[in-house]
């Protein structure tokens, strides 16, 4: 059971997507709540700063930073701007 919370960055980010978008977000969440092992479905960042993982959802990408059971989402970003 992982638990997932946000930054103001993160939440701000969050309300300006469509709404669309933050549904898919919010499901891919709930889903990871609920399972024992999400690893096999992040990816671990290099040079990112305090990022350790992404997280596809969509055209999105969220930035996590693990801290033991739980992920601090650091960034919600377009694919296309999340690495500039």
């Amino acid at each position: 059971m992982y638990s997932f919370l946000f930054t103001k960055v993160a939440e701000k980010q969050f309300q300006d997507i469509e709404k669309a978008t933050k549904e898919r977000i919010l499901e891919k969440l709930k889903f990871f709540k609920n399972t024992e092992n999400i690893s096999p479905f992040l990816k671990k960042v290099q040079e990112l700063g305090p990022a350790t993982h992404r997280l596809r959802v969509w055209n999105y990408r969220l930035l996590l930073k693990q801290e033991w059971e739980k992920f601090v989402v650091l960034k919600i970003w377009h694919r296309k701007e999340i690495y500039k």
